[in-house]
Order: C-alpha cells, then structure tokens, then sequence
C-alpha cells in the first residue's frame, strides 16, 4: 500500500486544490448565504489567493450554492400545458404517447 502511495505522488496543483476547497468550503458552512465571489474573498482573507473563475470551479463541482438563486430567466422555465386537443395524438402499444401524422383517405386530417 505504502509503495503504490509512493509511486503515485500529490502533485503541488493538486495540493493547492485541496486547500482552496477547505478554505471555500469553511467560508460557505459559516455563511451559506455567500455566492462564488464572497467566499472568493473570504478565503483569500484566510490566506487562499485564488480567482473568482477558480472559487467558482469548485464551488460548482463540490455543489456548494448560495442560500439564495437569482430568479429563473423566462426561458428557464417549463412550457405550459397545450391550450387545444392534439388531434394527431396516438397511444401505442407500451403505453406511450405518439404522433400519428398518416391519414387512410384524402382530407382526413389537416394540420393548421
């Protein structure tokens, strides 16, 4: 066990990482409310220089959010159910919803 730790050294980067992530991590448990940039600036208070693109690097890859999310774009958001019956709708055989779009004589169906 010993000799494969050996073989397999910390790099000096991932040591950094390590200690960014400690420092990010105690600021966000002291104040969860903090977006990337604030626990930025709390742990380069702490002696963790690091930029904010860094913070949020590892922020976002350990899952620590703030408290508090900007509000969803309206395009963030899920459609709205359809406002009309949709006449080509077909239920098959597994219980799934399909679209049937063949019609089996002239003026059948017409979509507008």
């Amino acid at each position: 066990m010993a000799s494969e730790l050996a073989e397999q050294p910390v790099t000096r980067r991932e040591l950094e990482e390590v200690y960014r992530a400690k420092a990010l991590f105690d600021a966000h448990r002291d104040d969860p409310e903090f977006g990337y940039r604030l626990l930025a600036d709390e742990a380069r208070g702490v002696g963790e220089a690091m930029s904010d693109r860094t913070a949020w690097r590892i922020a976002s890859a350990n899952g620590w959010w703030s408290a508090f999310r900007k509000k969803r774009s309206k395009n963030d958001m899920k459609p709205d159910p359809a406002v009309h019956d949709d006449l080509c709708a077909v239920i098959d055989e597994h219980g799934r919803e399909r679209h049937q779009f063949v019609a089996s004589r002239a003026n059948q169906r017409l979509l507008t």
